[in-house]
C-alpha cells in the first residue's frame, strides 16, 4: 500500500515531458544518431513498413544521409484487385483518422525521443494522397486560427 501511494505520487510529480513517446504500432525505425533530421515514410495501399518501395527507401536515406526514418503501417483496406475509384475514396475516408494519429505519434516519436528538430514526410501512392489530405488540413486549421 505504502508503495502503491508513493508510486502515485511520484506519477503526479513528473512533468509531462518525461512521458515517453514510442513509435506507433506495426511500424519500423532506424536510428540516425545525432541528425537532426527525421523521415516518416508512408507505404501505399495494402503495402507494408519495409515493403518494396518504402522499405529500400528507409535504409538508403538512413545509410547515405544519416536520417532517422520511421515507416508507418497503414490501416488495412480492402484487396487491390477489388478497387473502383468509389471503394478508394470511401477507404480514404474511413481510414484517413487512424493514418492521421500514425503519422503524428510518428513525428512525436522522432521529436521526442530523438531530438528531430526537423520531420519530413515520404509517401508512396495512397500513402501520398493521406499525407497530402493531413497537411492541407493543417494548414487549414492553422489559417483559420490566425
Amino acid at each position: 500500500m505504502r508503495i502503491a501511494m508513493i508510486a502515485a505520487l511520484f506519477a503526479l510529480l513528473l512533468p509531462p515531458a518525461i512521458v515517453l513517446a514510442a513509435p506507433p504500432s506495426g511500424s519500423l525505425y532506424v536510428d540516425g544518431g545525432q541528425s537532426p533530421v527525421g523521415i516518416v515514410l508512408i507505404p501505399g495501399r495494402g503495402q507494408k513498413p519495409d515493403g518494396v518501395v518504402v522499405g529500400p527507401m528507409r535504409k538508403t536515406l538512413n545509410k547515405t544521409a544519416g536520417f532517422h526514418t520511421v515507416s508507418i503501417q497503414l490501416p488495412a483496406t480492402t484487396a487491390i484487385d477489388k478497387v473502383t475509384p468509389e471503394v478508394q475514396l470511401a477507404e480514404l475516408k474511413s481510414i484517413y483518422p487512424e493514418a492521421r494519429a500514425t503519422i503524428l505519434a510518428a513525428a512525436d516519436f522522432l521529436r521526442q525521443e530523438h531530438g528531430v528538430k526537423h520531420v519530413y514526410l515520404v509517401a508512396h501512392s495512397m500513402g501520398s494522397t493521406i499525407a497530402a489530405t493531413m497537411l492541407v488540413a493543417l494548414k487549414f486549421a492553422s489559417a483559420c486560427a490566425s
